[in-house]
């Protein structure tokens, strides 16, 4: 993560130092990170849109197509992992804050 330039560096410092509520309480990524509170990270696939089908009903044949085709495309989802929950629960991050633990835990 060195070779970022002073506004990517800016903008991970941002999105590291915004408090969340996560269910051990409210705390920081980069906080969580330190005190290993993820054990992994992974990059999952979900799609674009969310299925309403109540919306979807009320869509004529063009706005159907539109909406399934919608539907079909995908887009990347960064997830950290919680580190010993049984239940494999995450949590959703930026893709910089991703990036910062894959390298913090290399």
């Amino acid at each position: 993560m060195s070779n970022l330039t002073a506004a990517n560096l800016a903008r991970l410092n941002a999105a590291l130092d915004k408090q969340y509520r996560f269910f051990f309480g409210v705390s920081t990524f980069r906080q969580a990170i330190e005190a290993g509170r993820f054990s992994r990270a992974e990059v999952q696939e979900i799609p674009s849109v969310q299925w309403n089908r109540v919306k979807f009903n009320r869509m004529d044949y063009r706005q159907q197509a539109e909406y399934q085709r919608k539907l079909d495309t995908t887009k990347p989802d960064y997830r950290l992992f919680y580190a010993g929950c049984p239940h494999g629960s995450s949590v959703g991050c930026p893709k910089i804050v991703l990036d910062y633990f894959e390298s913090v835990t290399a």
